[in-house]
């Protein structure tokens, strides 16, 4: 097995990656990972890693009660992925509109965006993109060198 294969550039690791997205006709996000986004809309998104588990473990804390018996049910829990995704994964984004005004990056928005059941296509979409490694290789980064 050739490792060259699996090798991720650390700028993308450490930096995030910009995905062009749009809205399906099933009402869910689409979305590909791109070096430029252009003016159309799009997001920036960190692979989900040693931020993404410490931001969980930040947001768990107030909550290890009712984790550790058993109580936290589905909304609390949906609450604290979504605190480590607006937090840790979601770092910026373009073009975005709510009702026709512009919607400026902040982490408190995108905290409020993963966390508010309203906007789960937009939730399940980062989290998505958050784990797809193919977004992070290397070899992208050699072949628009011309290596």
């Amino acid at each position: 097995m050739d490792l060259l294969g699996i090798k991720v550039d650390p700028a993308k690791v450490a930096g995030g990656v910009w995905w062009s997205i749009w809205r399906e006709p099933d009402g869910r996000i689409g979305g590909k990972a791109v070096d430029d986004p252009g003016e159309g809309p799009a997001l920036l998104i960190v692979p989900a890693l040693t931020a993404y588990e410490r931001a969980l473990d930040d947001a768990r804390r107030p909550h290890l009660y009712e984790i550790r018996e058993g109580k936290a049910n589905d909304a609390m829990l949906r609450l604290i992925q979504g605190q480590a995704l607006g937090r840790a994964v979601l770092r910026g984004w373009r073009g975005l509109v709510v009702g026709g005004q512009p919607l400026p990056w902040s982490e408190d928005k995108a905290v409020e965006l993963m966390t508010e059941d309203a906007w789960l296509s937009l939730r399940e979409f980062v989290q998505s993109a958050a784990n797809w490694r193919a977004a992070l290789a290397a070899q992208e980064v050699a072949k628009a060198a011309g290596n």
